[in-house]
């Protein structure tokens, strides 16, 4: 994929207002994102797959109604090619593994930097499987 030639379109998903909050300012910040939805729980995650296929969402794990495992099964089901990068507040490695477990593309705790997320969508959208830096001696 070109990235000069099409802005990848991100949607946030998470129950917390600050957490999109912090999220949309770093996605302005890089030029070749989009940031295409604010969704607040998985249900609405996988309705908006099904109609406007993003390429990368940035999902939570607990949340009020469905959890982010089951709402990426849900909407891969919809979207095979989207890309899924778990924001979660927890820092536990058996939660990191299992996002990779289900083949999701990356695992980071919140909150990071905007350069960080930045790479992470690059990374991402180049095919490799993003950790957070405080797993990488696991």
């Amino acid at each position: 994929m070109n990235l000069a030639q099409k802005a990848l379109t991100v949607v946030v998903i998470d129950d917390s207002p600050l957490t999109h909050l912090i999220v949309e300012k770093a996605i302005d910040e890089i030029e070749f994102a989009v940031l295409l939805a604010h969704i607040y729980n998985g249900e609405e995650f996988v309705e908006l797959v099904k109609r406007t296929k993003p390429d990368i969402a940035i999902l939570d794990i607990e949340m009020g109604g469905i959890d982010g495992f089951t709402a990426f099964e849900a909407a891969k089901s919809h979207h095979p090619d989207l890309k899924v990068i778990f924001l979660t507040q927890y820092n536990s490695y058996s939660f990191a593994k299992a996002a990779r477990n289900i083949n999701a593309n990356g695992f980071l705790v919140k909150m990071p930097e905007v350069d960080v997320l930045k790479n992470a969508l690059l990374d991402v959208m180049n095919g490799e499987f993003v950790m957070d830096h405080i797993f990488q001696a696991s």
